[in-house]
């Protein structure tokens, strides 16, 4: 009998979790490995009642489809959390353009999508609940497990908040691995100088004894401050080339930053085995 401890994927700023289900589907047959207990934990963090709402039917179902099959594997479990990740505890406005919840934001709706007030579509403001990942995971941990293997996190602008309510959670350790979206944090009215963002990343990421790529749809490169720089400014990451040589679209040069830790317990994760497998040999060292 083979006892493995289940994997811990979570997703900040879920939307109709798509991709956290897509996760589970695809990973699912990993739990002809486990004979018992849970195999796959994925967590949904969703700030809309009504997205959030769909998630939660569509894991129901999701759940009673996997039990039916009745195969010899461990458990998949999928929670939904009705919260925002930021750097404090409270409610707030959150806002989205009419035509699309998946694009919900703290920033300016209007500005951030250039949505024009006498137009068809508009901006919808909702209340939310707002979290910080730190107290999450506080609460979370056990002496048995105490950090999540990988971490994803889309939320349209609001980056700087959610890092600083997990500096403690990323600092010590308890993330494997993060991926973080880039292309918003530009438009974020509190930056200035993004070449400081930049900076500070690379600090946070140092202290936690990380290694990153910027990886876009074409490339993969180092996370040096510079990439770093440009990635948050949607510009071209140095030395990025399309394969053919036509001119790349704006889609086409977003990164996104995957990171991961190397030390214990880090180390024993299977989410940085696959991204030291994918990306070592690019990777650099924060």
């Amino acid at each position: 009998e083979q006892r493995l401890e289940p994997l811990q994927i979570w997703d900040v700023g879920a939307s109709y979790g798509d991709c956290v289900l897509w996760t589970a589907s695809m990973l699912s047959p990993l739990c002809s490995r486990y004979t018992r207990g849970s195999c796959l934990e994925l967590t949904g963090f969703e700030p809309l009642p009504v997205a959030a709402a769909a998630f939660r039917r569509s894991a129901h179902s999701f759940t009673k489809l996997t039990q039916s099959l009745e195969l010899p594997r461990g458990e998949v479990q999928v929670q939904v959390e009705e919260a925002a990740m930021r750097d404090v505890r409270g409610f707030l406005d959150i806002s989205f353009p009419s035509h699309s919840m998946a694009l919900a934001t703290f920033l300016s709706c209007e500005e951030q999508y250039e949505i024009p007030s006498n137009q068809l579509y508009h901006c919808v403001r909702r209340e939310t609940r707002s979290e910080t990942l730190d107290a999450y995971l506080a609460r979370w941990k056990t002496e048995q497990r105490s950090y999540i293997d990988l971490l994803k996190v889309h939320v349209q602008g609001d980056e700087l908040s959610f890092l600083r309510g997990a500096n403690s959670s990323i600092a010590t350790g308890q993330i494997c691995v993060l991926s973080l979206n880039l292309e918003h944090i530009a438009k974020a009215s509190s930056v200035r100088s993004l070449s400081a963002v930049a900076s500070q990343l690379v600090a946070l990421f140092r202290r936690a004894k990380f290694a990153g790529v910027l990886v876009s749809i074409w490339d993969v490169r180092p996370a040096t401050p510079e990439g770093l720089t440009a990635a948050m400014t949607n510009h071209q990451v140095q030395f990025w080339k399309r394969p053919g040589g036509s001119r790349p679209s704006p889609e086409e040069l977003q990164y996104e930053l995957l990171a991961w830790r190397n030390e214990e317990p880090c180390s024993r994760s299977l989410a940085v085995a696959a991204a030291r497998r994918l990306w070592a040999s690019t990777a650099a060292e924060f």
